[in-house]
């Protein structure tokens, strides 16, 4: 199977996915980390902001970003900037 063929299929499964089954996966994967010994002693944390269709992130971010210092991805042309969260300064960008 391609890789464009899988990324398809996930889509497609993901779209038949209730909001409520969309977060209550987005809870079982974050109790899941929040429980790991590696996120427990991180005070820094590389994360992705979700758009509408993955796994939300919002939350997660909320729940703990007065206790560990998060970092997004940015794209800026054709490079990557990662930058510390800051939930004021937040905008939507071209993914």
């Amino acid at each position: 199977m391609k890789k464009e063929e899988i990324r398809s299929r996930i889509k497609a499964h993901k779209a038949l996915l209730s909001e409520q089954e969309r977060r209550q996966a987005a809870e079982a994967a974050f109790s899941m980390l929040e429980k790991s010994v590696a996120f427990m002693m991180a005070d820094k944390i590389l994360m992705y902001h979700s758009l509408p269709d993955e796994l939300s992130t919002i939350d997660f971010i909320d729940k703990w970003h007065t206790r560990k210092h998060f970092f997004l991805p940015r794209v800026n042309g054709v490079n990557l900037d990662v930058l510390p969260y800051d939930r004021t300064r937040l905008q939507y960008g071209s993914f």
